[in-house]
């Protein structure tokens, strides 16, 4: 099993990225607590807050890391080159979604581009990976596992997932 032997982080933009989904599902969970009387939302926001500090305090990355502005831009170029794979990713993504996940997920994308987020993610495991080789993504987001084997010839950058989508 992938997880016995190894350690999980979560980055800094990692962290972004769940810090966007608690406020959206927060948001969702109080209306929904504001048409059902029998739901309390301070105790639901009480107990998802605990889980989420206890799985940031577990797995929170403690240091700084510094992504190269440079290396970003070359991730864009790379994913450019990519740009009909990426449309054919993001209508997957918002197909069968009600019209507030399609929202954010568009708002989440400047462009084709995969989110600002998945970006940054590779910059930093690039980062991380001079310092300890043994760094990787474990993650189904199709943006970085259709380009499995790209990013690992290009940057040496792996992405594990449970499902093989690598297509590039």
């Amino acid at each position: 099993m992938l997880g016995n032997y190894n350690n999980f982080i979560i980055t800094p933009a990692i962290k972004k990225e769940i810090d966007k989904h608690m406020e959206f599902q927060l948001e969702r969970t109080k209306r929904i607590c504001q048409n059902h009387k029998k739901f309390n939302y301070g105790d639901i926001k009480h107990v998802l807050m605990k889980r989420y500090e206890k799985i940031m305090h577990k797995y929170l990355l403690r240091e700084e890391v510094k992504t190269d502005p440079e290396f970003i831009n070359s991730i864009k170029e790379f994913y450019m080159e990519y740009l009909p794979s990426l449309e054919k990713i993001l209508l997957e993504k918002i197909k069968g979604k009600d019209l507030s996940h399609k929202l954010k997920k568009l708002a989440q994308r400047e462009s084709m581009l995969p989110e600002e987020g998945d970006i940054t993610l590779l910059a930093e495991v690039y980062e991380l990976k001079k310092k300890n080789d043994k760094i990787a993504i474990l993650s189904d987001d199709k943006d970085l596992t259709m380009f499995s084997k790209v990013l690992k010839e290009n940057w040496r950058i792996e992405v594990f997932s449970r499902t093989d989508y690598s297509q590039h």
